[in-house]
């Protein structure tokens, strides 16, 4: 259910990429943004990096805590973005929950 559930997340987050070219497309970076640029302007708390093609960090969005995933090509430009939730619940229904208030705060914006 989980994976799901973030399956879903990433397919939403590209959406909102997907399109017209946006001043923000997400959390204040463009598609193509460079590595350097996201890994020195991000304000969430940085977590970790795999080389050249991933930054992690850990912020709260929505009152949840969760990671945030950014992927780069070969370039070095920013192709995809992951919002990851940290907390495991009990009950599955929950994951349904925190997805349909996380997917209503990301079509607010």
């Amino acid at each position: 259910m989980r994976a799901l559930i973030l399956c879903h997340l990433v397919l939403l987050v590209q959406g909102i990429g997907s399109g017209q070219k946006q001043q923000n497309d997400f959390r204040g970076f463009t598609w193509g943004d460079s590595f350097e640029k996201v890994l020195t302007e991000e304000k969430a708390k940085y977590v970790t990096r795999k080389d050249r093609v991933e930054l992690l960090y850990s912020d709260v969005l929505g009152g949840k805590d969760v990671k945030i995933l950014y992927v780069f090509n070969g370039q070095s430009k920013l192709i995809e973005t992951v919002y990851i939730f940290a907390r495991k619940y009990n009950n599955p229904e929950r994951y349904v929950l925190t997805y349909n208030a996380f997917s209503d705060l990301i079509t607010e914006k």
